[in-house]
């Protein structure tokens, strides 16, 4: 089917390619690495273990959206840290400004048209039935702040399983904070893999259930600055005062 931009109705489809993966990897974990004190990981076997290449199965990554940092979060994941090929949803209007995603595994989406968000969901549902796929969502749809509760999701997620019965569903919890350093803090909160439930609403509710626990759970560890059962993937740039310490150990060691 020839998709063509000037129709919105049409989704604008994923065309991977090695080289883009390659380079925008690395041009988001370098946003990602200069921008934050530090990464923490939890969970990361609980991805391992429904990557596609070993479950056999499509998964879809459902994650929290608490900020606008989310989308380079979840690229950088899947190219630099899973190195899966996977796919993701971006607003149409974004995707026809910025085509250069779609070579990295995103198609269109348009949320306040039904029809279209429908073809979207059936695009995805297409792609995931066929061969064994990673897919990312943002269930929420809109960006709320991370500490928001009660956690709300859009149908989607359960159409999705509906049309598509055998995937499993993974929640990831994306937390940002201040806490000891110039720059904000970064903690990706992997949950484990489950079945969905039959129905959009039990598939939906049960989802939603899942990703305020493990959101709170992240919240937890974040305000107690808990560390154990973390991994550090990153280190940040010093912040001001530890350059500051360099430099006065430097100049205090001079004759």
């Amino acid at each position: 089917m020839n998709m063509q931009t000037t129709n919105r109705q049409s989704v604008l489809t994923a065309n991977h390619r090695r080289v883009d993966e390659w380079f925008w990897g690395h041009w988001f974990e370098r946003s990602v690495h200069r921008s934050f004190s530090r990464g923490l990981l939890r969970g990361y076997e609980n991805a391992l273990a429904c990557v596609p290449a070993t479950s056999g199965r499509s998964v879809v990554m459902y994650c929290t959206h608490g900020s606008w940092w989310d989308a380079a979060v979840v690229m950088t994941l899947a190219l630099r840290v899973l190195r899966i090929r996977s796919f993701g949803m971006m607003e149409y209007k974004q995707l026809v400004r910025y085509p250069f995603f779609r070579r990295i595994g995103l198609f269109s989406v348009v949320r306040e048209d039904p029809r279209s968000a429908l073809e979207s969901l059936h695009y995805a549902g297409t792609m995931l039935s066929t061969t064994p796929n990673m897919l990312w969502m943002f269930p929420q749809g809109t960006l709320r702040h991370q500490d928001l509760r009660p956690l709300h999701l859009e149908p989607g997620l359960g159409l999705l399983a509906r049309h598509v019965p055998s995937i499993l569903l993974c929640p990831v919890s994306l937390r940002y904070d201040f806490v000891l350093e110039q720059r904000p803090e970064l903690r990706i909160d992997i949950g484990e893999a489950h079945e969905a439930r039959g129905d959009i609403r039990s598939t939906t509710a049960d989802c939603e259930q899942r990703l305020t626990e493990l959101a709170e759970r992240t919240r937890q560890a974040a305000l107690n600055n808990d560390t154990e059962g973390w991994q550090v993937f990153h280190h940040g740039p010093l912040s001001m005062e530890k350059q500051f310490d360099r430099v006065k150990r430097v100049i205090l060691r001079r004759p």
